[in-house]
């Protein structure tokens, strides 16, 4: 099965999207994975066999572009009511980011970590699809980005569910 996905890139594309929609239908307690399902397909896929993930370098590229051009679409509305309500939570999230960026980096140099890597730590983190793109374009291409991002990404989703879920409950 795996030889016959390897030779079709388009059928596991649609495998991984059918399945992660599956996925992300069940529940786990309150919660459900939804969309970031797929993703957690395609990362046991392409774990499972290398040759998964080779030759869909325009489906990257146009899943990003179609996952920035959606999520702007449905939060355009909203915007700018959102930056008048919550302006100091904004920047109080901003000064988050910019201190677990200076983390990465200080990690990154005492450890001898590459810039790549790190920049797709900090992606996946922050489950932030565009820095993934902006950091494998800064390290040159290559897998780096995209491992990092692989490692941090479901802690950075299950983070978010658990404190949004936990700032729920104290409503």
């Amino acid at each position: 099965m795996l030889d016959v996905l390897a030779q079709n890139a388009v059928l596991t594309l649609f495998l991984v999207v059918a399945a992660g929609s599956l996925v992300g239908l069940i529940p786990f307690g309150p919660i459900r994975f939804g969309p970031a399902g797929a993703l957690f397909v395609g990362l046991l896929l392409g774990g499972i066999d290398e040759r998964l993930g080779r030759d869909l370098g325009l489906v990257r590229t146009i899943g990003l572009a179609l996952f920035v051009y959606t999520v702007g679409l449905a939060s355009g509305p909203t915007l700018i009511r959102t930056f008048r309500r919550q302006a100091a939570l904004m920047l109080a999230s901003g000064v988050v980011l910019a201190l677990i960026a200076a983390a990465t980096v200080a990690a990154g140099r005492i450890l001898g970590i590459g810039g790549g890597f790190l920049g797709g730590l900090f992606a996946g983190v922050g489950t932030s699809t565009p820095t993934l793109a902006a950091a494998t374009r800064a390290a040159g291409g290559g897998t780096d980005a995209a491992v990092g991002y692989a490692l941090t990404y479901p802690a950075g989703v299950v983070l978010g569910i658990v404190l949004v879920h936990l700032a729920m409950i104290q409503k």
